[in-house]
């Protein structure tokens, strides 16, 4: 956790719980992380169509849009939405905090833009660079902007630990320029913080190709998809 909202909601929680899988929705006291407000969201819905109830107002500037009643999965890249997805369910599912790693991307102009006198469409292509079994179709992006970090952290609802989400997000470095509308973000990684995998003891983020092939959790353990190609007994290093 390199943010430090990030690491300061994740230690309110943390110490909230105490011996517990998760807190309650009931007691989490906005007036202890006052300062992080602007980057803290809250999370609820039906499982597998979580919505957002609040969203920090440096969330929705960096974002470039209101995220009150919006699905979760709506405000990442299509590529990227599948893993945010699967990366959701470490708190809802297991029970368990969860840090993503993210990129943002500047909205991709869908309206001529006159520059020196000419008119030209800035639709950059960004090819993906993370299939996961077969070819994907090219995705068009805007210009990297910034990166940062999510925290998805799980609350108790209705004796369920994760039938509610406190989230947290923040870039690292703010947009040097307003954001004019919807900037969709990326995955670079991902790490399940369970008990035995604290953040000053466990490994470093999943990388976003590796976290593509994640298909199940079991606790703060991770099962990936293999490669499926037979080893070769006569190149050990194959």
């Amino acid at each position: 956790m390199r943010h430090r909202s990030i690491r300061a909601v994740f230690n309110y929680w943390n110490a909230l719980r105490g011996n517990r899988p998760a807190p309650s929705r009931t007691e989490i006291d906005p007036r202890r992380i006052a300062s992080e407000l602007g980057d803290v969201f809250m999370l609820d819905g039906a499982a597998g169509d979580y919505c957002f109830r609040l969203a920090g107002s440096r969330i929705v500037a960096s974002l470039g849009q209101p995220l009150t009643g919006k699905r979760f999965g709506t405000i990442w890249l299509d590529a990227a939405r599948a893993p945010a997805q699967q990366a959701l369910e470490s708190p809802i599912v297991e029970g368990e905090p969860i840090l993503i790693g993210i990129r943002a991307y500047e909205p991709v102009a869908t309206e001529p833009k006159p520059i020196s006198g000419s008119s030209l469409r800035l639709q950059p292509r960004w090819p993906n660079l993370r299939p996961t079994g077969g070819a994907r179709p090219v995705e068009r992006r805007g210009q990297l902007v910034g990166a940062g970090e999510m925290l998805l952290l799980p609350l108790t609802h209705q004796g369920t630990a994760g039938g509610r989400i406190l989230g947290a997000m923040a870039l690292f470095e703010a947009p040097a320029l307003p954001v004019t509308g919807p900037q969709p973000l990326d995955i670079s990684g991902t790490r399940i913080l369970g008990r035995t995998a604290l953040p000053h003891q466990g490994p470093g983020l999943v990388p976003g190709d590796l976290a593509d092939t994640i298909i199940a959790r079991h606790g703060h353990l991770v099962v990936i998809r293999g490669s499926g190609a037979p080893k070769d007994p006569a190149n050990p290093d194959n």
